[in-house]
C-alpha cells in the first residue's frame, strides 16, 4: 500500500483492512491524528480481537488520555504489563 500518495495509501489500507489487522491499525493511527479518536478506538478494538499485539499500546494511549473514551487508568497501564508478558493480552 506505500505509495507517494497518501490518499492512495488510506484507500489501499481501508480495501484490506478487514483481513488485515495491521492496515486497521494505519487507519486507526490516522483517524487519531486526523481528531477522530472514536473512530481510532473502534479500529484498534478490531485490530486487538484479530490478534494484534500493538494494537494494546494504541488502546493504552487513549484511555490514558481519555481520547474517545472514558479516561481509565488501569486499562492506559495495561500496555506496559503487556510488553513484559507477551502472551494473552487484551484490554
Amino acid at each position: 500500500c506505500k505509495r507517494d500518495s497518501l490518499a492512495f495509501e488510506l484507500d489501499c489500507y481501508d480495501f484490506i483492512a478487514t483481513k488485515n489487522s495491521f492496515a486497521m491499525l494505519r487507519l486507526g493511527i490516522d483517524a487519531q491524528d486526523k481528531g477522530r479518536p472514536a473512530e481510532a478506538f473502534e479500529r484498534y478494538t478490531k485490530a486487538q480481537k484479530a490478534g494484534n499485539f500493538y494494537a494494546n499500546a494504541l488502546l493504552s494511549t487513549l484511555y490514558g488520555n481519555g481520547l474517545g473514551v472514558e479516561f481509565d487508568e488501569k486499562k492506559s497501564k495495561f500496555s506496559k504489563r503487556c510488553w513484559r508478558c507477551w502472551s494473552n493480552c487484551s484490554l
